[in-house]
């Protein structure tokens, strides 16, 4: 994923690292002027600017990118679960066409039937996996021994390139098509052969790719120059909806080429300088941040679900808890949940603050973090569940299979280590789960024998 460049923490950070110079009087003095140039539409300020508060670490929160490179291969033991029946091989699929000019429709899959299975999936992260990649066997091996069940594969990747020469008009015309993976279908064939669930990574609005050929579809700053976070990264727009089809379009084809779920990732704005952006005129007039990524997963799970394929996203784990933080990158927790099937907060422990949820040093204690999480998840969704008796997206968490050798003070995750996250997913009621790893190395003694 790179090197972490920003680790966001809470309010205590931004006491160890001083507040800007300035004082309450610039920060009302900017709140002022947005006010008056923006109507308070989308922005929660409340002193300095909100791209300056995440900077200096007022907001609790993670990395400005998904997941971690971890440090250490740490392994996991026994887990008491009973498998569950895998697809064997999905069927062939046809990308649902998008005919109307606005692409986001008011009615919700009307008249769908769902006569999908799920799964409780038991995964990994396998980065780029090829049929060419001495991992492949390695993976079988493990999803064929050990309790796992699911592999996560890289499709639309963190650059925005697409891993293979999928069959696909829009990428094809946006310049985005590798053969990096190779005969990705046969690779899902392959899998599926040895019984494993196969689910596309999708990440959606972080992409430097698209600029090549559609530079008019990535964000700007308000004084008309291009957008770049502190990785000097650029941005799609959430509200160009012509960028929104083209990443459900790839989508679909993953679909398509036999993927079982598909996972989308970066499914929110950057979090580095984000009042210096300008998300148009539509931010103004149509929809909140997260009004707007809320839409864009309601068409996603339009235009995917009637193919047979479930869909997941990726979220950080402290908008469970944070209404500023979601509210500033764009992921409302419940809403979200309202349209996927499962929904997947990333836990990681190394990614939260000290003294968060009263933890001292939440990296040193895996399962009260975990835990807190999950009981949090399973309230909000419960609630939200209870008063409009929709049925909501599970929660299917990600959990730390590496260890934060860069914080202060860190702790080895070894076996015993990760497997307390296990369990508190296991005390929660919550059986599926993934791990991450970014190099996607893993050892067969992390997991329970079959």
């Amino acid at each position: 994923m790179g090197r972490h460049d920003e680790y966001l923490n809470y309010s205590y950070s931004r006491k160890r690292r001083g507040r800007r110079s300035g004082g309450p009087f610039i920060g009302i003095l900017v709140v002022v002027l947005l006010a008056l140039a923006a109507g308070f539409t989308t922005y929660h300020l409340t002193s300095g600017s909100l791209g300056d508060r995440w900077s200096q670490g007022q907001f609790a929160g993670f990395l400005d990118g998904e997941h971690i490179e971890p440090t250490q291969v740490a392994v996991v033991t026994e887990a008491p679960v009973t498998a569950a029946p895998i697809p064997t091989k999905a069927p062939t699929l046809t990308p649902t066409p998008v005919t109307t000019p606005h692409i986001y429709q008011k009615d919700y899959l009307v008249d769908y039937v769902d006569n999908r299975e799920k799964v409780q999936v038991r995964g990994i992260y396998a980065a780029d996996l090829t049929l060419r990649s001495s991992k492949l066997d390695y993976y079988i091996n493990l999803c064929k021994t050990t309790e796992l069940n699911a592999i996560v594969i890289n499709v639309k990747n963190d650059d925005g390139t697409i891993s293979y020469m999928m069959d696909c008009e829009s990428a094809e015309k946006a310049g985005t098509l590798t053969d990096n993976q190779g005969d990705v279908k046969a690779l899902v064939e392959k899998l599926h052969e040895n019984g494993i669930y196969c689910i596309a990574r999708i990440v959606c609005f972080r992409d430097e790719k698209i600029q090549e050929t559609n530079p008019g579809w990535l964000l700007s700053r308000k004084d008309g120059s291009r957008y770049k976070d502190t990785q000097g990264i650029m941005w799609v727009n959430p509200y160009n909806e012509s960028a929104c089809k083209y990443i459900v379009d790839v989508a679909c084809q993953a679909a398509a080429d036999g993927f079982d779920e598909i996972c989308f990732d970066y499914i929110r704005t950057a979090t580095s300088y984000v009042s210096t952006i300008d998300f148009g005129a539509k931010a103004v007039e149509d929809h909140t941040l997260t009004e707007q990524i809320v839409e864009f997963t309601k068409y996603a799970c339009n235009r995917l679900k009637p193919m047979g394929v479930f869909v997941s996203a990726s979220v950080y784990g402290i908008v469970i808890n944070s209404s500023v933080d979601a509210e500033a990158i764009g992921q409302d927790y419940t809403e979200l949940a309202k349209y996927l099937d499962y929904i997947c907060p990333m836990i990681y422990p190394s990614h939260y603050a000290e003294t968060y949820a009263g933890i001292a040093r939440p990296d040193a204690a895996p399962y009260e973090l975990v835990d807190h999480e999950l009981q949090s998840s399973n309230k909000k969704l419960a609630a939200v569940q209870q008063v409009s008796g929709q049925q909501l997206a599970e929660c299917r968490p990600w959990l730390q299979s590496f260890t934060a050798s860069w914080l202060d003070h860190y702790i080895k995750y070894t076996t015993p280590v990760i497997r307390k996250q296990i369990d508190a997913c296991y005390d929660n009621g919550i059986q599926a789960w993934m791990y991450w790893n970014a190099a996607g190395n893993y050892d067969e003694d992390a997991f329970k024998k079959n």
